[in-house]
């Protein structure tokens, strides 16, 4: 492993990558309410946090 190149290598990732990739943004409130009104779709959450949790397809969760 040639670590000379590494930092050439990190730097053409960086530029072939699509534009607004790896740049962090504060959400606006609109967009952080949204976010918070989904509900996670995993049936992998506790059993406390989520009692009536259901998987996408409407059945129940059996944890």
């Amino acid at each position: 492993y040639d670590d000379s190149k590494a930092q050439e290598r990190l730097e053409r990732k960086i530029q072939n990558s699509p534009a607004g990739q790896g740049t962090v943004r504060m959400l606006t409130r609109e967009e952080w309410e949204e976010i918070q009104e989904l509900r996670p779709r995993t049936p992998f959450e506790s059993k406390l946090a989520r009692p009536n949790a259901r998987i996408r397809t409407g059945e129940p969760v059996h944890l």
